[in-house]
């Protein structure tokens, strides 16, 4: 990376460095294979070297083969994820080198212009009514939280010198994951949404326009700024991306030539 950074500092937003260590007291997440788990029974999962098993429910009626189970430190708890290899009659394959190629020539296309205030703002190719996904609740839940944040921060750094101190509390972690819990609920509400338009338009290909690094190079008001730096576009774009997979509709993103406001 050093080499490549002398040669075109442009194509990174920093000077590498060094990795830090893992802290001896720090989580990681513990990735078990197919070959050391399995389900038995249909929906109950047998874990490696322990008596524990867990009952899934109605989690494993899936069409997939049990691929690998991860165990994953989340905001003071550990959440175990389950993953099924699946695959449906017009399923979309393709590697991580084509994520952004078209598999074939776009005929319906449906474009998506992301944002704050409205999440995604959808046109298609045909002239049929533009719809708007607001995103003013999602907005609405990093405000609180930025609020609550702040509050809980300057009680327990209160009169504290920069290095004494502690810096978080079970409370501010609980804000955490509630704040994340419903953000991610959004988000798969509004990319689901998505789909199911471009499914009852006969959509075979959506565009959805950004600009790599738009985070960290944008130029806008602060209060404005940290709404939008703390929207998850990206997580956004990869749940549309695997749900319109799934049912044969193509997804591509790309670089937007002009940004709104000049345009």
């Amino acid at each position: 990376a050093s080499k490549k950074y002398k040669i075109n500092p442009a194509s990174f937003t920093g000077k590498p460095k060094i990795p830090k260590y893992k802290q001896k007291n720090g989580r990681t997440t513990c990735y078990l294979t197919n070959q050391i788990t399995k389900i038995i029974d249909g929906n109950v999962l047998k874990l490696p070297g322990t008596n524990l098993q867990l009952n899934l429910g109605k989690v494993v009626r899936s069409e997939g083969k049990l691929q690998q189970v991860r165990i994953v430190p989340s905001y003071g708890r550990y959440v175990v994820e389950i993953v099924f290899k699946g695959k449906q009659e017009k399923e979309i394959q393709r590697s991580d080198k084509q994520k952004n190629e078209l598999v074939f020539e776009p005929k319906r296309v449906m474009g998506i212009d992301l944002g704050v205030d409205n999440l995604a703002t959808i046109v298609d190719i045909r002239g049929l009514k533009p719809l708007i996904i607001k995103g003013t609740w999602l907005k609405s839940i990093n405000q609180y939280y930025n609020k609550l944040k702040a509050k809980y921060m300057s009680i327990i750094r209160n009169g504290k010198d920069p290095k004494e101190g502690i810096f978080t509390t079970n409370r501010m972690v609980s804000l955490d994951r509630k704040r994340n819990n419903r953000v991610m609920d959004f988000l798969h509400k509004a990319s689901a949404k998505v789909v199911k338009i471009a499914l009852e338009r006969n959509v075979d290909t959506i565009i959805i326009g950004r600009n790599v690094g738009w985070k960290v190079e944008v130029d806008m008001q602060k209060a404005n700024k940290q709404t939008f730096i703390q929207i998850p576009y990206v997580t956004f774009i990869e749940m549309i991306r695997y749900k319109a997979e799934r049912k044969g509709v193509q997804v591509i993103d790309r670089e937007e030539s002009y940004t709104s406001k000049s345009s």
